[in-house]
């Protein structure tokens, strides 16, 4: 089993402080780089391909539920899942 380094909602909210800090303005947390944005969003569209290619049905995706492994995100929490074709 793997060990995850964070979840999605960590890095989201270590992604507004970069760029806080960067810019030294505040955007209320509401900001993401174009850039880090663009990754995340192919990851995610990776992710739920992948379930829907499986006949996975998640039942509980949400942001605590993937987590980052190197620089890769991953689903976990299938505990609730359901499967079937497609």
């Amino acid at each position: 089993m793997d060990i995850g380094d964070e979840n999605l909602d960590d890095i989201i909210k270590n992604l507004h402080q970069q760029y806080e800090k960067m810019c030294g303005v505040s955007y209320l947390n509401e900001y993401i780089s174009p850039r880090d944005r663009q990754t995340i969003w192919k990851e995610l569209v990776a992710i739920v391909a992948a379930l829907a290619r499986n006949g996975i049905s998640h039942m509980d995706l949400k942001p605590a539920n993937i987590v980052r492994f190197g620089n890769t995100l991953k689903v976990c929490d299938l505990g609730i899942s359901e499967y079937g074709s497609g």
